[in-house]
């Protein structure tokens, strides 16, 4: 009898995982495609009851009795909610109504040539509606023109012009604006136009017109008061007043954010850890009445980490001044910031939009070491003058040269100084030199060498 034998054919451990890796990446794509699909859908359909939503609140201003059209606490004052929210079909909507007056320059503009003495021409309202993260891809907005019944009339007040500018005098598009004034009833909320301005005829005449500017990345700005309202009179950022029958223009600057990353380093830039010191400056927000000295929107106690960095972002350009603190004060002398201002040591400027990495260079005071500060007899500094520190017996023979300043600090990286007494001589092109003797112990501070002219 003969035995047959037949071959079983399947599936081998490489092809079932084949298998299972097509299946895998079929069904991932499947997935996707589905996830967008039924995101595209939802957001369609967001967008759909968005419009819907518009429609609706533009149709209750179009029925509205052209003097009522206006919002809450805007210009011009009206019934009209500028800032609310409803829910449709478990989705919350974000509805924003801005009404204002145009001057529309087929008659003039006013306060240019020619002169428009009636600026509020008409009205423009734009309804917009935002949801979900209320990114710019999920909002929509209509926008409707209402021109007065007859011939146009005075609506009173005057015209405030606001214009938001960087430090370069370019106009800042999409900045957002807080226009408050109690007295007159006023409390808005708009964006500026691509030119950076936003124009309010009938605003209605008074003083103390307060505004509040921000945008992402950009400092926030709010106009002051004057003294004795305010604890600054303000140097450009009081508040707005507007005059009846007049263009009243209010100009604020505002620049890109900023980051400062700084080190505490020793003369031989070894890092030196736990510093602690005061930080003060960015914006000026105006003179101190309590003293009359600048005030800043930016002024804090901070300490280095062990490595001796601090990093401080999102800040205001502008001068900022670094103060040794604590005890970091009484075991350190400031030297100098790196890079820092030309005249002030401690001081340096910070510039729109960058991250500044700037160096304090402190001294150990019980390091035996020598800071030379080198003046002319008016007081002023003397940059490069030559500063020899020598001692036979030691055969130390250094020449440095003075920085800005007119600062040399000796031990240089050639090697450190010995409790003893040294020969100094100071020189400079055009002054007589200055021979002196100086003992080291710790560190001493030179600061009173004052060249005579030859």
């Amino acid at each position: 009898m003969k035995q047959i034998l037949k071959n079983k054919h399947g599936f081998t451990f490489i092809e079932s995982l084949v298998l299972l890796f097509i299946f895998s990446i079929t069904a991932v794509t499947f997935y996707s495609v589905f996830s967008l699909g039924t995101k595209h859908i939802i957001e369609a359909k967001n967008r759909l009851a968005a419009v819907s939503l518009a429609n609706q609140k533009m149709e209750i201003i179009r029925n509205l009795n052209y003097n009522s059209i206006g919002t809450l606490g805007g210009i011009p004052n009206g019934s009209i909610d500028p800032d609310e929210y409803e829910t449709v079909n478990t989705r919350n909507f974000h509805i924003l109504t801005d009404i204002k007056y145009c001057d529309d320059p087929f008659d003039g503009i006013q306060g240019e040539t020619p002169n428009d003495t009636i600026p509020n021409d008409y009205k423009i309202a734009k309804i917009t509606v935002k949801w979900g993260e209320e990114t710019d891809s999920q909002q929509v907005y209509l926008v409707a023109t209402f021109a007065p019944p007859g011939i146009e009339t005075s609506a009173g007040g005057g015209t405030l012009r606001i214009n938001i500018i960087d430090s370069g005098a370019i106009g800042i598009a999409g900045a957002n604006i807080h226009l408050h004034n109690a007295g007159t009833g006023v409390d808005l909320n708009t964006v500026t136009d691509s030119t950076g301005s936003v124009l309010f005829p009938g605003t209605p005449a008074g003083s103390d017109y307060e505004i509040d500017v921000s945008k992402n990345e950009y400092e926030s700005v709010s106009t002051l008061a004057v003294s004795p309202a305010s604890p600054y009179n303000p140097v450009t950022d009081e508040h707005a007043s507007v005059i009846a029958d007049a263009l009243n223009v209010k100009s604020i600057i505002i620049d890109l954010l900023s980051d400062i990353n700084i080190s505490t380093v020793d003369p031989l830039n070894n890092a030196v850890g736990d510093t602690t010191f005061k930080l003060t400056g960015g914006r000026i927000l105006g003179t101190k009445v309590s003293d009359g000295e600048p005030g800043y929107n930016y002024e804090q106690d901070l300490t280095a980490d062990s490595s001796g960095e601090k990093s401080i972002s999102n800040v205001s350009p502008g001068m900022y001044e670094f103060i040794l603190r604590d005890i970091s004060d009484t075991n350190y002398t400031f030297i100098k910031m790196d890079p820092g201002d030309d005249t002030s040591s401690n001081k340096f400027t910070l510039s729109p939009g960058i991250a500044l990495d700037v160096k304090a260079i402190i001294a150990d005071k019980s390091v035996n070491s020598l800071l030379v500060s080198v003046k002319d007899n008016n007081g002023s500094v003397i940059e490069g003058a030559s500063a020899r520190l020598k001692n036979d017996d030691l055969g130390y023979d250094i020449t440095l040269t003075t920085d800005k300043y007119g600062k040399a600090y000796f031990p240089d990286a050639s090697g450190p100084l010995q409790n003893d007494t040294y020969d100094l001589t100071i020189s400079a092109d055009g002054f007589k030199s200055d021979y002196s003797t100086v003992t080291i112990n710790g560190l001493v501070d030179k600061n009173d060498i004052a060249l005579i002219p030859a």
